[in-house]
């Protein structure tokens, strides 16, 4: 089978998800199943997705909502 990096997975969840917003706990469910991961480990992660994003010929940001919440945007 594929193993596709955390970055790539939480890619995945956001353009599936409604209004492409999804939680710490949503992503962390679902990229890490069973699995419980560090606060640390959660944001390189969600650093590294946004690295990657960055390299796009489109504006696409993942935007930290408070409480939690992440958003995927695209300008």
């Amino acid at each position: 089978s594929i193993s596709y990096s955390p970055a790539a997975c939480s890619l995945v969840l956001f353009i599936k998800a409604e209004n492409h917003t999804l939680s710490m706990s949503q992503i962390m469910a679902d990229v890490w199943p069973g699995k419980s991961i560090s606060p640390d480990c959660f944001h390189k992660a969600i650093e590294r997705l946004r690295d990657l994003l960055r390299q796009l010929p489109m504006t696409i940001q993942i935007e930290y909502l408070g409480e939690e919440i992440y958003q995927m945007q695209i300008l």
